[in-house]
């Protein structure tokens, strides 16, 4: 799909072309909760957030994102917003370091790791809170 066909599509398409100023409701997502696999129904904890995105906005990030990426190369040790790179590359790519280190007969360099565990840590958040200071 070009960016003509994109523009007779909506109209605010155009207009963030012309401008580069993305319009709100590109912005804001439908969050919908999605129960895990056999976990207890009552339980907040058994749900996953997904956010449902604008389509429009979709498309036009899925006709940039290959020139983005061409003007903004990402370092080979990222993981993040990467095809084909997720937690589990990472991992590998962090054991791999970690056992090079070890297994060297007279290491001239150490090998440190700091892992924090932020899986949980807006948990304790006042959404409230956090509402109001993201309208600010």
């Amino acid at each position: 799909m070009s960016f003509a066909v994109l523009t007779l599509i909506t109209p605010e398409s155009g207009n963030f072309l012309a401008t580069l100023v993305v319009p709100n409701a590109w912005k804001m997502g439908r969050v919908v909760p999605l129960l895990k696999p056999g976990k207890d129904a009552s339980k907040s904890d058994s749900y996953r957030l997904i956010s449902l995105l604008s389509p429009v906005a979709k498309t036009l990030k899925a006709l940039l994102l290959p020139s983005i990426r061409e003007c903004f190369p990402v370092a080979d040790h990222q993981h993040g917003f990467r095809k084909l790179h997720s937690t589990t590359t990472a991992l590998h790519a962090i054991s791999t370091h970690v056992s090079r280190g070890l297994n060297q007969n007279r290491p001239c360099d150490r090998t440190v790791m700091v892992a924090l565990n932020l899986s949980k840590a807006f948990d304790t958040v006042n959404h409230a809170t956090l509402s109001e200071e993201r309208t600010d």
